[in-house]
């Protein structure tokens, strides 16, 4: 069979297609920048003034509820109930492991570490990020790297703390498991990363509270990256997360728009201040590295700004801070955040508030 012929094509014509594309490229570039400041706008007008801080808050929960999707809307009742098993004890105290049902056939599981004196402690839900392991954010037989002993400094301090382990760990174990994979399938079914990963924080706090040793305990949150994501949402969501601890993600999220951490639903105007402003007045700490290789501190600045205005206007000024420290893309190895939350926990009176 003869080859066919490639029809004569000139330089100069070549050379004019390229020029289309840039023309393409730089016109796209235009009206998504033009779509932005719509969206900016859109976000300046909804934002929530401190004497309807309240009535926002209800209509944003809603809202947000329904854009992250399945499984917050449509899951079905998990079939496995909790299932508890002692791992062993170190010089800090226990160590137990727990399986739990997320929705239907889905089962996760968690540590949890309690503390040696069993007195009655905070509850920390200490979050791993990206392509991690539980067993490396607690040092179990493996350096914590960039956690930077975070489990174990909440030990120190008192606090039992649970790690639940969310299936975005890549090639860090086997079998390899990929967010970025999972996340369009799950758009697919109408749902989300968030809300995927929210459920299961839930369910594994769920366990963690049945316990009659933690039955009364405050709860508080420590994530890391992804792990700081789905904490800002969970805490968004549900108010028995009494005070939060956010390192390495909260961003302005046009510059840094991560698949897995937006909703299926057109996110609009709840980014990551909206849902700062969904935790207010709960005690928030907000921490970026000045030299992290993923997310550079000036837009979570311009984020941060607007919160710190709003928890002043309620009159809960000191319930809020935002820090850029001096590292990499890691938990910031100084203790005031961690002593942030710590206090926040003590001062926690009561029984804890029921789930939004």
């Amino acid at each position: 069979m003869p080859t066919p012929r490639i029809p004569a094509f000139s330089a100069r014509a070549a050379a004019r297609l390229r020029t289309e594309r840039a023309r393409l490229v730089a016109s796209l570039e235009q009206e998504l920048r033009a779509q932005r400041r719509l969206s900016d706008r859109r976000r300046r007008s909804a934002w929530p003034t401190p004497g309807r801080l309240g009535s926002w808050q209800e209509k944003a929960t809603a809202r947000l509820t329904v854009q992250l999707g399945w499984p917050l809307v449509g899951g079905t009742p998990a079939r496995m109930k909790p299932r508890w098993e002692k791992l062993g004890r170190d010089a800090l105290g226990e160590i137990r492991l727990v399986r739990f049902g997320v929705t239907g056939r889905y089962a996760a599981f968690a540590l949890l570490f309690l503390p040696r004196s069993g007195k009655p402690a905070p509850l920390v839900l200490a979050q791993h990020g990206g392509l991690g392991l539980v067993e490396v954010i607690s040092g179990l037989g493996r350096p914590s790297t960039n956690y930077r002993d975070l489990v174990a400094r909440f030990r120190r301090r008192g606090c039992a703390v649970l790690v639940p382990q969310l299936p975005m760990w890549g090639e860090s174990d086997r079998p390899a498991y990929f967010q970025e994979k999972l996340d369009p399938r799950l758009r697919l079914l109408g749902g989300s990363c968030p809300a995927l990963q929210v459920l299961a924080m839930r369910r594994a706090l769920d366990a963690a509270l049945a316990l009659p040793e933690l039955r009364r305990a405050p709860v508080g949150l420590a994530g890391l990256s992804y792990g700081a994501c789905f904490g800002l949402y969970a805490a968004a969501l549900d108010r028995r997360i009494r005070a939060v601890l956010a390192s390495g993600f909260f961003n302005d999220r046009h510059t840094y728009p991560a698949p897995p951490a937006l909703p299926a639903g057109p996110a609009g105007s709840l980014l990551d201040a909206e849902l700062g402003a969904l935790v207010c007045p709960r005690p928030l700490w907000l921490e970026v590295a000045d030299r992290d290789e993923l997310f550079t501190p000036p837009g979570a600045r311009r984020e941060a700004a607007g919160l710190r205005r709003l928890y002043r206007g309620v009159g809960q000024g000191a319930r809020f801070r935002f820090m850029v420290f001096s590292g990499h893309h890691e938990f910031n190895p100084g203790p005031a955040g961690i002593e942030f939350l710590v206090r926040a926990l003590q001062k926690s009176t009561g029984s804890p508030a029921a789930a939004r």
